[in-house]
């Protein structure tokens, strides 16, 4: 017969954390604006990352997207087309 291991528990150290999703789901208040640069800079996530996950709250229908809106960049003041994103509920 095998015998049965015992684990220790560690206690100290560990956190528990939502999910992903969740995360930018609560960063993003009812009516606001955001696009996947902001999430990136935010988190410190890539873009095609954080675009993933706002595309998985666009299907769920917490968000909902426009494409081809223009966006200026405060810093350097370039104008890139961008997919927006306004939370829903």
């Amino acid at each position: 017969m095998r015998k049965a291991r015992k684990f220790k528990v560690f206690s100290t150290g560990f956190k528990v954390v939502k999910p992903r999703v969740l995360q930018v789901l609560d960063s993003i208040t009812v009516g606001d604006v955001t696009y996947s640069g902001e999430i990136m800079e935010k988190f410190g996530w890539n873009k095609r990352r954080s675009l993933e996950y706002l595309d998985k709250l666009e299907k769920l229908g917490h968000l909902s997207s426009e494409k081809g809106i223009l966006i200026q960049s405060p810093k350097t003041g370039a104008v890139v087309p961008a997919r927006v994103f306004t939370r829903l509920k």
